[in-house]
């Protein structure tokens, strides 16, 4: 029973706080992924985009995609490998 909870738990956080949270740093107009947030979770653009970030983030999207089965996710794992 504590591990249905759990389970509950962590797919709550994963659906509700950490996917959305991802997703909002999609850089639409250069491809991959934003690549700065600063503590104050301000956005910089045209910071360099890394690839060990990139690619940690597609890695995110896809497992998340296997998990879930959500078409988005599988968008945006595309998105970030196409980067």
């Amino acid at each position: 029973m504590a591990n249905l909870k759990m389970r509950s738990e962590v797919i709550a956080h994963l659906t509700k706080e950490m996917i959305p949270f991802w997703k909002s740093l999609r850089d639409y107009e250069n491809g991959g992924y934003i690549g700065y947030l600063g503590f104050d979770l301000k956005t910089d653009k045209k910071a360099v985009k890394g690839c060990i970030l990139n690619s940690r983030i597609t890695w995110f999207f896809a497992n998340a995609y296997t998990l879930l089965k959500e078409d988005s996710l599988l968008d945006e794992a595309k998105h970030g490998f196409d980067f």
